[in-house]
């Protein structure tokens, strides 16, 4: 280290963040001026055979791509003055990693997680198209910059990334150990590098791993913005170690049930055991995310689509346009001069109120006149079965009741009917006379 500055070009600021092969420091490069993040490998490490130069190899193959969702890398090398450490230079994307997003705001809404996978997707596409896999795309590895559909990703570290058809090992490890940190041991002994709760089946059986791996890392990715959780978490790495190899795909909506089938499908298919299973590259995925939304929205229309969008009207049309208020009952129409007598109900609405006055001066479709008698028949029987129902006049049913045992009218039909009956006629009441006086012939002899 000359003087202050590490590897002779950055003065170091602070700590990003440490793994199980590196940690990443803040910096600035005095060369340039620009702030860059330096990861440098951990001593330990950088003694072992094999590490050192797979650590430059995977620096030399990553400072090849340039696409505008990766962090570019500046410069790498060994400082000698400090134990030839090995360090990678790189650019500091805005925003912060994914894992702090989630673990300060909670899981990402759904629209914004398909966002991001498909902001990841685009970014392994230009890896892919340089013949290398990513082979670690973790939520520390994805800085995130924005909100909604403003919002940005950018993958970080390429420092695991190899050829494709490459394993991810590094060599046999001694006396079985797993590694440090993110580093495990596969099943014949040889050190595998990765991060274990996001490393594919074929990862961590050391075997060959081309673009489907990294679809199976975005499949796990796209689990965790909209759960908030690992895809598999387990007491122990060994179990992860498992669960990835031989335990079904989670289901997103089990966890967090607001999380759409199509979605669940898509992470499914992208998490399956078998690469072949998978989608063939990671234009495949974000076509599939692409179809998935397409058809969230034609289920449920946002409020700025045309189906819901309000056009405004001229003065003209404005002064033309009658809106009616809603009845909650029906109305009467008027009748028409010299009309039969009717009525004619219907709804206040614009499409019949200008029916109203035509329609008032015929009957109600599908509804005979009754004849006289039997309306009064109905009356009476409304009316209730202790009165007197008819007047015997016109069907002779009763007889005709009294006028002291007639009821009073309740109402003026009954009333009508009431003055139709024969009333029977009452004597009238004569009054009494007076008692006579007796004949004078007659009186007591006293009184004569």
């Amino acid at each position: 280290m000359n003087g202050d500055l590490f590897a002779g070009r950055f003065r170091l600021s602070g700590l990003l963040g440490t793994g199980g092969d590196a940690s990443v420091y803040r910096a600035v490069d005095v060369r340039s001026g620009d702030d860059v993040a330096v990861k440098v490998l951990h001593p330990h490490l950088a003694t072992e055979t094999g590490f050192r130069e797979r650590f430059l190899a995977q620096a030399r193959l990553a400072a090849a791509v340039r696409a505008p969702g990766l962090v570019p890398v500046i410069a790498f090398g060994v400082d000698e003055e400090e134990g030839e450490s090995a360090w990678l230079a790189m650019g500091v994307a805005p925003g912060g990693t994914l894992a702090e997003r989630v673990r300060e705001s909670g899981p990402l809404m759904v629209g914004d997680a398909v966002h991001l996978a498909r902001e990841v997707l685009a970014a392994l596409s230009a890896v892919h198209a340089a013949g290398l896999v990513h082979r670690d795309v973790t939520p520390s590895n994805v800085m995130v910059d924005g909100e909604g559909e403003r919002m940005r990703a950018v993958l970080l570290d390429l420092g695991l990334a190899g050829r494709r058809g490459e394993a991810a090992t590094v060599g046999r490890a001694a006396d079985g150990a797993e590694g440090a940190g993110t580093t495990g041991s596969g099943s014949s002994g040889v050190r595998i590098q990765g991060t274990v709760d996001w490393m594919s089946p074929e990862h961590l059986s050391a075997d060959p791993v081309d673009e489907r791996g990294d679809v199976y890392q975005v499949g796990a990715l796209l689990y965790f913005c909209v759960t908030g959780s690992r895809p598999f978490p387990r007491a122990s790495a060994e179990e992860v170690l498992r669960a990835h190899r031989s335990a079904p795909p989670p289901i997103a909506s089990v966890v967090a049930p607001g999380v759409p089938s199509v979605i669940d499908r898509v992470i499914v298919r992208a998490m399956l055991k078998r690469p072949a299973d998978r989608y063939p590259s990671a234009e495949a995925m974000a076509e599939a995310l692409t179809s998935a939304t397409a058809a969230l929205r034609e289920e449920s229309p946002t409020p700025g689509s045309t189906e819901r969008m309000a056009v405004p009207l001229s003065g003209a049309e404005m002064a033309a346009t009658r809106v009616l208020p809603a009845a909650s009952r029906a109305v009467t129409a008027p009748r028409a001069a010299g009309a039969a007598r009717g009525r004619t109900t219907a709804p206040r609405t614009s499409e019949n109120t200008t029916r109203l006055v035509a329609a008032s001066t015929t009957s109600r479709p599908g509804r005979a006149k009754l004849p006289r008698r039997r309306v009064r028949r109905r009356l009476w029987s409304w009316w209730g079965s202790s009165s007197p129902r008819c007047s015997g006049a016109r069907c002779g049913c009763w007889r005709p009741p009294t006028a002291a045992a007639r009821p009073r009218s309740r109402c003026p039909a009954a009333r009508r009917l009431l003055r139709l009956r024969p009333r029977t006629r009452r004597r009238p009441v004569r009054p009494r006379r007076p008692p006579r006086s007796p004949s004078p012939s007659r009186r007591s002899p006293v009184c004569r």
